[in-house]
């Protein structure tokens, strides 16, 4: 079974509501993907994790 791992990013803006955040997403310490929703990126890492693969079905 795959380690996925989500890791969250952001931009250095000094005003915190102008901010952009987005998840980047690892299998196996490899970058794989990218997702604006925290919800999005934890039903990918889901999917990811059951299916045992490291690319995720296209959108």
């Amino acid at each position: 079974m795959p380690t996925v791992t989500l890791k969250r990013q952001s931009t250095d803006e000094a005003n915190v509501s102008l901010r952009d955040v987005w998840y980047d997403i690892y299998v196996d310490g490899e970058y794989v993907t990218s997702r604006n929703d925290i919800c999005d990126a934890l039903d990918l890492k889901a999917e990811l994790e059951q299916s045992g693969t490291t690319e995720p079905e296209s959108e």
